[in-house]
C-alpha cells in the first residue's frame, strides 16, 4: 500500500507517492487535472492506496475541493490534508539545483513530493 500526495494546479496537478513501510516520498508524475482521477484509480488498482494527502492552501477553491473529496469517499480513498504553502517555491528551488531547465514541466510533482514528505515526517 501507499500514501499519495498531490498538489492541486490549476492546470496540472503533480503526484508522489511512498510506500507505508519506508515512508520516504518520491515524485511520480505530473498529470493534467482532468486526468487526476483515472491516474488515482490506476494506482489504486496496482498498489493499493493507503491514503492520500492533499495539499491545501487558502486560495483554493472550496467547491472544486469539495468536488474532489466526494469523488475520492465514491472511490473509499482516506484523505488528510497538508498545508502546501510555499511547496511549488521549494520544488523551483530544489529542481533548479538538479535539472537546470525546464523546471515547471517537472514542479508539481516535486512538490506533492515536498507536500507528502512534511505529512510524513510529522507521524
Amino acid at each position: 500500500m501507499y500514501y499519495i500526495g498531490i498538489d492541486w494546479g490549476a492546470k496540472d496537478c503533480g503526484i508522489a507517492w511512498a510506500d507505508e513501510e519506508t515512508r520516504i516520498a518520491t515524485a511520480y508524475k505530473q498529470v493534467p487535472r482532468k486526468d487526476l482521477l483515472k491516474e488515482l484509480k490506476q494506482l489504486n488498482d496496482s498498489f493499493g492506496i493507503a491514503k492520500i494527502v492533499l495539499g491545501v492552501n487558502y486560495d483554493i477553491d472550496k467547491e472544486k475541493r469539495a468536488k474532489l473529496l466526494e469523488s475520492f469517499k465514491e472511490m473509499e480513498l482516506e484523505t488528510e490534508f497538508e498545508n502546501e504553502s510555499f511547496s511549488t517555491l521549494l520544488a523551483q528551488s530544489n529542481l533548479a539545483e538538479t535539472k537546470g531547465r525546464n523546471i515547471s514541466k517537472y514542479d508539481d510533482a516535486e512538490a506533492a513530493r515536498i507536500i507528502l514528505q512534511s505529512w510524513l515526517d510529522k507521524r
